[in-house]
Protein backbone atom coordinates (compact mmCIF):
# COMPACT_ATOMS: atom_id res chain seq x y z
CA UNK A 1 0.00 0.00 0.00
CA UNK A 2 2.93 2.55 0.96
CA UNK A 3 4.42 1.52 -2.24
CA UNK A 4 0.96 2.31 -4.55
CA UNK A 5 1.01 5.85 -2.46
CA UNK A 6 4.13 7.20 -3.50
CA UNK A 7 3.06 6.67 -7.13
CA UNK A 8 -0.30 8.55 -6.60
CA UNK A 9 -0.94 12.45 -6.83
CA UNK A 10 -4.23 12.26 -4.94
CA UNK A 11 -4.73 15.53 -2.44
CA UNK A 12 -7.20 13.77 0.05
CA UNK A 13 -6.47 12.49 2.97
CA UNK A 14 -6.63 8.18 2.96
CA UNK A 15 -7.68 6.15 5.43
CA UNK A 16 -5.05 3.42 5.65
CA UNK A 17 -6.46 1.50 8.60
CA UNK A 18 -9.27 1.91 10.90
CA UNK A 19 -9.57 -0.50 13.50
CA UNK A 20 -11.21 -0.49 16.86
CA UNK A 21 -8.60 0.64 18.52
CA UNK A 22 -6.23 1.95 15.73
CA UNK A 23 -5.89 4.86 13.28
CA UNK A 24 -3.74 5.43 10.06
CA UNK A 25 -4.01 8.31 8.12
CA UNK A 26 -1.89 9.20 4.92
CA UNK A 27 -1.86 13.00 4.05
CA UNK A 28 0.05 14.32 0.75
CA UNK A 29 2.86 16.76 1.23
CA UNK A 30 2.36 19.32 -1.62
CA UNK A 31 4.51 22.41 -2.26
CA UNK A 32 3.96 24.92 -5.45
CA UNK A 33 1.29 22.92 -6.27
CA UNK A 34 4.18 19.90 -6.73
CA UNK A 35 2.94 16.64 -4.82
CA UNK A 36 6.12 15.53 -3.20
CA UNK A 37 5.36 12.62 -0.66
CA UNK A 38 3.03 11.13 1.62
CA UNK A 39 3.24 11.39 5.66
CA UNK A 40 1.96 8.31 7.72
CA UNK A 41 0.17 9.21 10.72
CA UNK A 42 -0.39 6.44 13.38
CA UNK A 43 -2.51 6.40 16.78
CA UNK A 44 -4.61 4.68 19.12
CA UNK A 45 -7.93 5.49 19.32
CA UNK A 46 -7.75 7.12 22.59
CA UNK A 47 -4.71 9.29 21.69
CA UNK A 48 -6.89 10.62 18.93
CA UNK A 49 -10.17 11.38 20.64
CA UNK A 50 -7.67 12.91 23.87
CA UNK A 51 -6.41 15.27 20.95
CA UNK A 52 -9.63 15.96 19.38
CA UNK A 53 -11.25 17.23 22.72
CA UNK A 54 -7.80 19.19 23.69
CA UNK A 55 -8.47 20.87 20.22
CA UNK A 56 -12.19 21.45 21.07
CA UNK A 57 -11.71 22.77 24.28
CA UNK A 58 -9.32 25.62 22.76
CA UNK A 59 -11.24 26.54 20.23
CA UNK A 60 -14.24 26.93 22.80
CA UNK A 61 -11.91 29.25 24.99
CA UNK A 62 -10.91 30.99 21.81
CA UNK A 63 -14.59 31.20 20.61
CA UNK A 64 -15.46 32.77 24.32
CA UNK A 65 -12.61 35.05 24.47
CA UNK A 66 -13.23 36.54 21.25
CA UNK A 67 -16.69 37.28 21.75
CA UNK A 68 -15.89 38.71 25.57
CA UNK A 69 -13.51 40.92 23.60
CA UNK A 70 -16.00 41.93 20.98
CA UNK A 71 -18.38 42.60 23.11
CA UNK A 72 -15.88 44.80 25.29
CA UNK A 73 -15.07 47.20 21.97
CA UNK A 74 -19.05 47.25 21.26
CA UNK A 75 -19.83 48.37 24.34
CA UNK A 76 -16.91 51.35 24.36
CA UNK A 77 -17.84 52.30 21.10
CA UNK A 78 -21.38 52.38 21.92
CA UNK A 79 -20.72 54.51 24.94
CA UNK A 80 -18.12 56.50 22.85
CA UNK A 81 -21.13 57.07 20.44
CA UNK A 82 -23.93 58.20 22.60
CA UNK A 83 -22.26 60.03 25.24
CA UNK A 84 -23.14 63.37 24.02
CA UNK A 85 -26.76 62.38 23.79
CA UNK A 86 -27.25 62.14 27.54
CA UNK A 87 -27.73 66.22 28.65
CA UNK A 88 -30.05 66.47 25.80
CA UNK A 89 -31.99 63.34 26.98
CA UNK A 90 -31.83 64.73 30.50
CA UNK A 91 -33.22 68.03 29.20
CA UNK A 92 -36.27 65.91 27.32
CA UNK A 93 -37.22 63.55 29.90
CA UNK A 94 -37.59 66.88 32.63
CA UNK A 95 -40.11 68.06 30.23
CA UNK A 96 -38.12 70.77 28.54
CA UNK A 97 -36.08 74.08 29.54
CA UNK A 98 -36.61 75.67 32.95
CA UNK A 99 -36.14 79.24 33.78
CA UNK A 100 -32.44 80.33 33.99
CA UNK A 101 -31.77 76.69 33.37
CA UNK A 102 -28.28 76.62 31.00
CA UNK A 103 -28.45 75.94 27.08
CA UNK A 104 -27.80 72.71 26.21
CA UNK A 105 -23.87 72.88 25.37
CA UNK A 106 -22.40 68.94 24.20
CA UNK A 107 -19.39 70.70 22.54
CA UNK A 108 -19.98 68.27 19.59
CA UNK A 109 -19.47 69.87 15.84
CA UNK A 110 -21.07 66.21 14.94
CA UNK A 111 -24.67 65.38 14.35
CA UNK A 112 -25.02 65.11 17.64
CA UNK A 113 -24.50 68.67 18.47
CA UNK A 114 -26.26 70.00 15.33
CA UNK A 115 -29.09 67.87 17.52
CA UNK A 116 -28.92 69.40 20.43
CA UNK A 117 -28.23 73.14 19.35
CA UNK A 118 -32.14 72.29 17.34
CA UNK A 119 -33.43 70.74 20.16
CA UNK A 120 -32.56 73.43 22.71
CA UNK A 121 -33.85 75.87 20.40
CA UNK A 122 -37.26 74.33 20.16
CA UNK A 123 -37.43 73.73 24.31
CA UNK A 124 -36.90 77.46 24.70
CA UNK A 125 -39.32 78.53 21.85
CA UNK A 126 -41.70 75.72 23.14
CA UNK A 127 -41.41 77.01 26.57
CA UNK A 128 -41.71 80.50 25.58
CA UNK A 129 -45.28 79.61 23.76
CA UNK A 130 -46.12 77.83 27.64
CA UNK A 131 -45.58 81.13 28.86
CA UNK A 132 -47.87 83.03 26.51
CA UNK A 133 -50.46 80.75 26.95
CA UNK A 134 -50.24 80.91 30.67
CA UNK A 135 -50.29 84.88 30.61
CA UNK A 136 -53.20 84.63 28.11
CA UNK A 137 -55.21 82.49 29.95
CA UNK A 138 -54.98 83.68 33.49
CA UNK A 139 -54.36 87.70 32.62
CA UNK A 140 -56.05 90.35 30.85
CA UNK A 141 -54.43 91.34 27.78
CA UNK A 142 -55.11 95.10 27.50
CA UNK A 143 -54.17 95.79 31.57
CA UNK A 144 -52.45 92.96 32.42
CA UNK A 145 -54.31 92.43 35.49
CA UNK A 146 -55.28 89.14 36.73
CA UNK A 147 -58.86 87.51 35.82
CA UNK A 148 -61.43 85.31 36.78
CA UNK A 149 -59.80 82.28 35.26
CA UNK A 150 -56.67 82.86 38.07
CA UNK A 151 -59.19 83.95 41.18
CA UNK A 152 -61.18 80.29 40.78
CA UNK A 153 -57.63 78.50 39.93
CA UNK A 154 -56.15 80.16 42.93
CA UNK A 155 -59.58 79.47 45.37
CA UNK A 156 -59.14 75.66 44.81
CA UNK A 157 -55.48 76.05 45.52
CA UNK A 158 -56.28 77.33 48.87
CA UNK A 159 -59.75 75.16 49.51
CA UNK A 160 -57.31 71.85 48.68
CA UNK A 161 -54.70 73.21 50.95
CA UNK A 162 -57.50 73.99 53.82
CA UNK A 163 -58.40 70.97 53.10
CA UNK A 164 -55.02 68.84 53.64
CA UNK A 165 -54.23 70.49 56.48
CA UNK A 166 -57.57 70.80 58.35
CA UNK A 167 -57.74 74.57 58.54
CA UNK A 168 -60.15 77.55 57.59
CA UNK A 169 -58.82 80.00 54.80
CA UNK A 170 -59.98 83.70 53.84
Amino acid sequence: MSRNMLTSTARDTIVLVNQKNQLALAHPIIASGHHLGWVRIEMSRDSANENLAALTKAWLEFVLFAVLIVSAVALGLAYRLTRGLNQPDARCRRGGARTGEAALDVGREDEIGVLARHLDRMLDALSRQEEKIRNLAFYDTLTKLPNRRLLLDRLGQVRSASKRSGRYAA
